[in-house]
């Protein structure tokens, strides 16, 4: 498929593709090469928002006309603004092996797809004359993804020989969570021996409405993996506070502790750790941590967006822990870069996010994901799913515990980077962004579902009626170590948690004193310290 007597311009991206069709029923192998140049060359993405739909709708076909798999892949333009950003499913794309070096899976140069594909040099010598004034003018795309550690069971090139041996599990805290789970929780003592004044407080508090948990356990089928993703920015706001607790390290650390005993059989944990700005700060030593308990750790130097942050999306000053809220939305190209899903054991198409700051408080069965799974594509409309905010009933706020469809998230991915650029900035980071972009239409209401409470549980929430065992997943959302969560553990009523964390934090104080007796705060504390690694760890 000769380009040289091709006019460039905006059509000749449907040119090609058009030509393209014609060929691919017999001999889509032979040319695909070809077309990927064309499509990932910058002198031909002329218009980019119709080149991404035109070629996805182009793949598509080919899939279906050659039925062979598909992967994501990322926006080869992926430093500039949204405009020059496409979707692309690639079809037939060679499995990455994954290492503890440096990944790179950006498309290969023309020289390098003629020699895989057979080529002969003297055929393409048009097509390179063509391409040469475009290309070589071109800069690789910098490698925005590292994949720092590979687990020796996903990876057959073995382990980072830096990262040391798996630790042991506390016991106590093992008892503690398994106490829990068959004998319930029990009242704050700082609450039981509350006084009048306390009483005569809690009198006008309405408690916000618990809904029953259904609890239900069937037999699974399922005997592969979710992708578990978590992720923060190695900036200062991730160290531990003063006393050396607290901070997203730290968080992180209680999660995965807590995971690696409720989740170790149906989620595999990935890492995300940002370094934008921080590209020559060393990695902080929970980092290797992880890695040491089986975590696929991936640093992230920059987001394939990183310019709309700057520019469009952040509604206040711009730092470098600003990168961690953000993470999430490049998980399908993570996942297309590295080619997580084709890892062994690794369930398809799914995949749960959390925030740093939660922990898996009682069992994660393979049901209880299925269960997650058929409320979202392909089974429905909805490809997000995920709960409330701070009252325990409404519509999809919190996005602090997600799951996903990933294929259909990469679909609309490039819709919502429009609807950033066009209507940003958002408050609440990612989150704001993504509420306001489900809400922008009918139809994109129709792509998120609420996730039942017990996957977002918040420590402040009544837990009756219901019973610990069927509580899955706590998220300190609003009280956290160091930020009114004593407070709320030792039913402290004192002006202190007004006058230090406003008024927000203080009436989700009072709820937890007032309608949990502050039970599930208290357990919390008990549990974050018991998980936490030695601070030489964790800070």
């Amino acid at each position: 498929m000769a380009l040289g007597g091709i006019k460039k311009g905006r059509n000749t991206v449907f040119v090609i593709i058009a030509a393209s069709l014609a060929l691919a029923a017999t001999s889509f192998a032979e040319h695909r090469s070809e077309l990927w140049k064309a499509l990932v060359s910058g002198s031909i993405v002329k218009d980019p928002t119709r080149t991404a739909k035109t070629a996805r709708s182009y793949f598509e076909y080919i899939g279906s006309v050659t039925n062979e798999s598909h992967r994501i892949s990322r926006p080869h333009h992926h430093n500039n603004v949204t405009k020059n950003m496409s979707i692309v499913l690639v079809t037939s794309a060679p499995a990455i092996e994954p290492n503890s070096e440096t990944v790179d899976s950006s498309p290969k140069s023309s020289d390098e797809e003629d020699e895989d594909e057979g080529i002969d040099e003297d055929k393409d010598k048009e097509e390179d004359e063509v391409d040469s004034s475009s290309s070589s003018s071109e800069e690789e795309p910098p490698k925005l993804y590292h994949l720092w550690h590979m687990p020796p069971h996903l990876s057959s090139k073995g382990q980072n020989p830096n990262v040391g041996s798996p630790t042991e599990l506390n016991q106590t805290s093992i008892d503690l969570l398994e106490n829990a789970a068959r004998n319930g929780l029990t009242p704050s003592e700082g609450c039981n021996n509350a006084t009048n004044e306390t009483e005569t407080w809690c009198e006008k508090q309405g408690c916000w409405r618990t809904f029953e948990i259904n609890s239900t356990q069937m037999p699974s089928d399922t005997t592969c993996k979710t992708l578990w993703f978590a992720g923060f920015s190695i900036s200062t706001s991730s160290e531990c506070r003063e006393g050396g607790y607290g901070g997203y390290r730290n968080d992180y650390a209680v999660a995965l502790q807590s995971a690696r005993l409720n989740a170790k059989d149906t989620l595999q944990p990935v890492l995300l750790v940002g370094k934008y700005m921080m590209e020559d700060t060393s990695l902080p030593s929970v980092v290797e941590w992880a890695a040491a308990q089986g975590v696929i750790v991936i640093t992230v130097d920059e987001l394939s967006f990183q310019h709309l942050i700057h520019t469009k999306l952040v509604k206040y000053n711009f730092r470098a822990d600003t990168m961690g809220p953000y993470l999430r939305i490049d998980i399908p190209w993570i996942i297309g870069e590295f080619n997580l899903m084709n890892l062994p054991g690794i369930c398809d198409r799914h995949v749960m996010y959390t925030d740093s700051d939660v922990a898996f408080v009682n069992k994660i069965t393979q049901y209880d994901l299925d269960k997650l799974k058929q409320q979202i594509a392909p089974s429905t409309d909805a490809y997000a799913l995920y709960g409330h905010q701070t009252k325990s009933s409404g519509r999809p706020i919190n996005s602090g515990v997600m799951l996903f469809d990933v294929y259909r998230f990469a679909e609309s991915w490039h819709s919502l980077l429009d609807f950033g650029y066009e209507k940003g900035p958002f408050l609440s980071f990612d989150q704001g962004w993504l509420n306001d972009y489900f809400m922008s239409t009918p139809e994109r209401s129709l792509n998120r579902t609420l996730l039942e409470n017990e996957w977002n549980w918040k420590s402040y929430w009544r837990l009756s009626p219901n019973e610990w065992h069927q509580v899955k997943i706590v998220h300190f959302h609003g009280p956290k170590i160091g930020k009114a969560l004593e407070s709320m553990a030792h039913c402290d009523r004192t002006d202190h948690v007004n006058a230090t964390f406003g008024k927000t934090y203080a009436s989700l104080v009072k709820n937890g004193i007032c309608c949990d007796q502050s039970m599930t705060a208290k357990f919390m504390l008990d549990l974050y310290y018991e998980l936490s690694p030695p601070r030489s760890i964790k800070c």
